[in-house]
């Protein structure tokens, strides 16, 4: 009796504590996988915590830097199946919007208290966004039309570049599969056949494809076995799709896809994309391959017969962010996401018809934030069933369904919301949401909308919320692009509830509701420098150039000897007033330059215009013409609009005659300037260039006369004016 007691008593203590165990959080691995250039993902794999109430918070800060910033909680991804596809039990998430080509300290700290908390710190470097350097072979195409391009890899060290320079190069079809480090820039494709493709990039690797035009019926494609850390931007795609209702929705009268994409670590931003089926697409069941880290952002979606953004089969830390789109049957896809998290915040989306958000088909893990939806039918809405489905500081305006049933599905019931089929682990609350005409109704399952949302807003007003825009009943023809920032004494403003990393830098007394804050510029959509969808603008135009006029000589150079009338000049240093505008009359090509010889002191000169700033931050570039002499090293120099100024590691060194230096600034380290003296400083990691105040040279010393000296003939600055 006494044995079989012992065995009981055994056999409950070790049920207990395999209880306990089951609750208790047991870390594992944390894994930083596929950083993209702004973005860094965390994955921290535990076992237990069966009542998943084990927190992760995240702090982060630039390595060698004191100041720690908070990051946005991990999100608890209990382990599971859908179809073929499995995911462990972990914690998971991102930090965003951090510096490319960085290296950060993360602390993640896990607080269970049923046990297992622990604190641990790793580190992550986010990837240099791709420039094409002076190490570039170039492969120069002439002008014309050409059937074919066959790429050859390069590598890290030597990416090959395909580009026309001399005009436009146009081809049917071009092959990136399988290559690596292949850079294909502003080319031209045209291929309208059945099913024709653009550019395919089967197994590519860390190639880019940017400032390109292509019309096809799928314009970049990467299916099986995918492509990873490529980086599709400022590119124009124009696909054969037209806005009917014959052609809207899955069974509708619509062919191709824009951008479709499967792998791990792409990047695909700043495009326009039109008239595609699905306009950027993940890929779907049997040809999905690791679909995780993948940042979509910054693009301008218009005419998406089916899906603007189909992020369907992601896995973890997917982002799809800061896009606008327009005229589409269903703004944001998620049929399914596999565990998640997978984000999608900051959008922009007008004139939609299914739905803004379809999440179908049990999509687990979906992180929706600061999204802006006016839209037919029902405004914030959820299609099938969901579960982990995390919903905050969404703003939506539904309204009548347009009269149709609109591509088999229709637009939905005219509601504010209507969240369909949320399971339990489901979280909502902050959003504001609103119908244009007709009686109010919104729920969330089988509530309404405020019992659920404790803090939402409820019963917004179109013109109350927006300037000028019209609710798109009918959807059909297309809108116009519109401008969905809050205007003033809108309801949603200061309204959100802080996210760290995500709505930290608002400008009330509280972060706004939706997509944009209020009084803020609107996000640059589509490609960049490229206003008016011609590639040949996609590189930043001549912001100025200044080579001196042809008058006499005169120590120091003064403002009546710059050229250009735009330009103000700035001396600096110690040896300011030494500085000479020469020029001989022997030899006879002797031009008029600035001259650094008879300076006592340091000495540094800067031109600016007075009502623009320039951005350098893309594709910038500085030319000039320069001759030293002695030990003598022309450096550039900038002042930022906030008053830091900066030297470039890279310079013109000596030469017997003159020549012609150019400067990518993307290739440059910058060091700190104290300009008084006129003399280096620290280096400067990754400085934001997208606002400079003066642009101009020094050579760190003082002048030795013929012998040891710097001249500069003239200089170009490329760049984009920014208005001061």
């Amino acid at each position: 009796m006494k044995n079989v007691l012992f065995v009981l008593l055994l056999m409950n203590i070790l049920y207990v504590s395999s209880g306990l165990a089951q609750n208790r959080s047991i870390p594992g691995k944390i894994t930083t996988p596929y950083p993209t250039f702004i973005n860094l993902a965390m994955e921290w794999t535990i076992e237990g915590d069966d009542n998943a109430n084990g927190v992760v918070l995240v702090k982060f800060r630039e390595k060698g830097k004191d100041a720690w910033h908070d990051g946005m909680s991990l999100f608890r991804v209990p382990a599971g199946k859908n179809l073929v596809f499995t995911w462990k039990n972990k914690h998971s998430g991102s930090i965003f919007d951090v510096k490319p080509d960085t290296e950060y300290e993360i602390r993640l700290t896990l607080t269970d208290p049923d046990g297992g908390s622990s604190e641990r710190t790793v580190t992550a470097r986010t990837r240099a966004v791709p420039v094409i350097g002076g190490s570039a072979e170039i492969i120069d195409i002439a002008p014309g039309e050409y059937d074919t391009l066959r790429t050859i890899s390069g590598t890290r060290e030597r990416p090959k570049v395909y580009r026309c320079s001399k005009g436009n190069a146009s081809f049917t079809y071009i092959d990136v599969n399988n290559r690596k480090w292949v850079y294909i820039e502003g080319l031209h494709v045209t291929n309208l056949k059945p099913e024709g493709i653009g550019i395919q990039m089967n197994g590519a690797e860390n190639c880019m494809i940017t400032g390109c035009t292509i019309h096809a019926v799928y314009g970049i494609v990467a299916y099986k076995p995918g492509a990873e850390n490529c980086y599709i931007c400022d590119n124009v795609l124009t696909g054969i799709c037209e806005w009917t209702n014959e052609a809207m929705g899955a069974h509708g009268a619509n062919i191709g896809e824009g951008i479709e994409m499967t792998g791990p670590g792409n990047v695909i931003c700043y495009n326009r994309v039109a008239g595609f089926r699905d306009c950027i697409s993940t890929m779907e069941d049997q040809h999905v391959v690791n679909q995780t880290c993948i940042d979509i952002y910054n693009n301008d979606i218009f005419r998406g017969a089916d899906d603007a953004i189909e992020a369907d089969f992601c896995f973890s830390n997917c982002r799809i962010f800061r896009n606008r789109i327009t005229n589409c049957f269903v703004g944001l896809s998620s049929q399914p996401g596999l565990g998640g998290p997978n984000y999608f915040f900051r959008n922009s989306m007008y004139n939609l018809i299914h739905g803004a958000f379809k999440l179908k088909r049990f999509s687990q893990g979906d992180v929706v934030m600061h999204n802006t939806v006016v839209k037919v039918g029902a405004g914030l809405s959820g299609n099938d069933s969901m579960d982990y489905a995390w919903f905050r500081n969404n703003l939506a305006i539904g309204g009548p369904d347009g009269g149709v049933k609109w591509g088999d599905y229709g637009a939905g019931n005219p509601y504010a919301a209507d969240i369909i089929k949320p399971w339990k682990h489901c979280s909502f609350d902050y959003d504001a949401v609103g119908i244009f005409a007709g009686t109010y109704v919104a729920n969330i399952g089988k509530h309404p909308f405020s019992e659920i949302e404790k803090h939402g807003i409820e019963h917004l007003v179109l013109g109350e919320t927006f300037e000028n825009v019209q609710f798109p009943n009918p959807p059909v023809p297309e809108r116009e692009i519109q401008d969905l920032r809050p205007k003033a004494g809108a309801k949603v403003i200061d309204k959100a509830i802080p996210i760290a990393n995500m709505n930290d830098k608002f400008t009330g007394s509280g972060p706004d509701i939706g997509a944009y804050e209020f009084g803020q510029e609107l996000p640059h959509y589509g490609p960049r420098n490229n206003e008016a969808g011609d590639v040949t603008e996609y590189r930043p135009r001549l912001f100025f150039r200044e080579d001196w006029k042809e008058i006499p000589a005169a120590t120091p150079v003064t403002q009546e000897h710059v050229a250009n009338k735009d330009l103000v000049l700035s001396l600096y240093g110690p040896g300011a007033d030494s500085i000479k505008k020469s020029h001989h009359p022997r030899p006879p090509d002797d031009p008029y330059y600035i001259w650094s010889g008879l300076c006592t002191g340091n000495w540094a000169v800067t031109l600016k215009n007075p009502t623009s700033y320039v951005d350098l931050s893309n594709f910038a570039k500085i030319v000039w013409r320069s001759k030293q002499s002695g030990l003598r090293r022309l450096h550039i120099i900038l002042k930022l609009a906030d008053g830091t100024w900066l030297v470039s590691d890279k310079c013109d060194d000596v030469s017997k005659d003159w020549r012609v230096s150019e400067f990518n600034l993307a290739d440059i380290t910058w060091y700190e300037l104290d300009i008084a003296a006129v003399v280096e400083g620290s280096p400067v990691p990754n400085p934001d260039l997208s606002r400079v105040d003066e642009i101009g040279f020094t050579d760190l010393m003082r002048g030795g006369w013929s012998i040891a000296c710097s001249r500069l003939d003239w200089i170009e600055v490329y760049g984009k004016a920014v208005p001061r």
